[in-house]
């Protein structure tokens, strides 16, 4: 007698078939409503599997260009429709009060200092292993806001680090505003340009190099779109970058470092 309890079974996803009974039963044999189930299953990871394709940046395994963009729209809809700090709640407003202020949102433009100096020193396996490296500094750096209590736990649009392109770095930082930023900027660019990695080049010499690079970070305008404010986060890395440049060009290029700008 066969069991009336089903389990899924998703071999791939032209081929799913459902146990009963420890008995596999090809889907075109099934009942229409489990048939039918087995199928949404099917739709729902093909989905799952594109969306994530056209979201990640396929060689540091952080959000892309496209996810950075929709993630920053969101935090900027949403801290506008909160209404605080940058405008009262009306009376009838049921909206959960912030237990902390300020509350912003921040955008950190991040360029690395000399990078196509180390694809021509090193090869672009050392520049690929950089580029990791420092996706996966960034997402460890970022906070968990929901930590903070400022704000209805269906708020999903937390912090995010992605890679925007080439050598190129996002991050759309959460509770932070014009009277924080220095400090998370301090923090962040501090410990970004302490990160070195360990590379074996083919000819077998063991080297270290440095990464360094330069961060612009901005108070978000809620007026202007995420792609507005990142124009101006762009700007004030190229600023920095600017700033900065004296006192690169001023260090030796010695073989454990990487070359300066």
């Amino acid at each position: 007698k066969m069991a009336s309890s089903y389990s899924y079974q998703n071999m791939a996803y032209s081929q799913i078939t459902a146990t009963f009974g420890g008995v596999a039963i090809p889907q075109d044999t099934l009942p229409n409503d489990i048939s039918l189930r087995l199928e949404n299953q099917r739709l729902r990871q093909e989905r799952d599997k594109w969306k994530h394709l056209a979201t990640t940046d396929t060689l540091t395994g952080i959000p892309n260009r496209l996810a950075l963009i929709q993630h920053l729209e969101d935090a900027l809809s949403f801290e506008k429709s909160l209404g605080a700090p940058y405008g009262p709640k009306a009376n009838d407003d049921k909206r959960k009060t912030p237990t902390r202020n300020p509350v912003g949102v921040a955008i950190g433009f991040i360029d690395l200092d000399g990078f196509k100096a180390i694809n021509d020193t090193y090869g672009h396996a050392a520049g690929d292993l950089v580029l990791k490296e420092v996706g996966q500094f960034l997402a460890d750096t970022l906070r968990d806001t929901d930590a903070f209590g400022i704000y209805p736990l269906n708020d999903e649009t937390s912090e995010m680090a992605g890679r925007l392109g080439g050598d190129e770095f996002v991050m759309v930082l959460r509770h932070t505003d014009a009277k924080h930023i220095d400090t998370r900027k301090k923090d962040i660019e501090a410990t970004l340009n302490m990160l070195a990695i360990d590379y074996n080049m083919p000819n077998g010499r063991h080297i270290k190099i440095a990464i360094k690079g330069s961060l612009g970070l901005i108070d978000c305008d809620l007026n202007k779109s995420a792609e507005e404010n990142l124009q101006v986060a762009d700007a004030a890395m190229y600023e920095q970058k600017q700033n900065r440049k004296p006192a690169l060009e001023s260090k030796t290029n010695i073989a454990h470092l990487a070359p300066t700008l």
